[in-house]
């Protein structure tokens, strides 16, 4: 059983029921706010300068699909020269062939001629 005595009262009225307390509990009230307020100013803070690097991410990958594309569009045209250089090539070797065995065949012949 509790007993609420005179004594006890006098304890809770100090403890509890004074100005000089109240100051107390709002001064660490005002401290724990403007603890509060400093926190979300940080957030904020934060979140501005997060703000801007997601901007540059995407930004950066919006560059980076431009330069693949790029490369992608420089690989398709340096397959289309590298086939008609081949063929270039191709034609040179057998007009060098053709060139060749023309020299061959008109020194055999110059040759045969002079023989005979």
């Amino acid at each position: 059983m509790f007993v609420f005595n005179k004594s006890y009262a006098q304890v809770i009225v100090n403890k509890f029921d004074s100005l000089d307390q109240y100051k107390k509990i709002v001064d660490d009230l005002n401290i724990n706010i403007r603890g509060c307020l400093e926190i979300n100013e940080e957030y904020n803070l934060i979140i501005g300068l997060q703000s801007k690097d997601i901007s540059n991410l995407e930004n950066q990958i919006k560059l980076n699909r431009d330069i693949i594309i790029s490369h992608e569009r420089t690989d398709k045209i340096n397959e289309v020269l590298k086939k008609d250089l081949e063929k270039k090539t191709r034609k040179a070797k057998i007009w060098s062939a053709l060139a060749w065995s023309a020299i061959g065949v008109s020194g055999i012949l110059a040759t045969l001629i002079i023989l005979k």
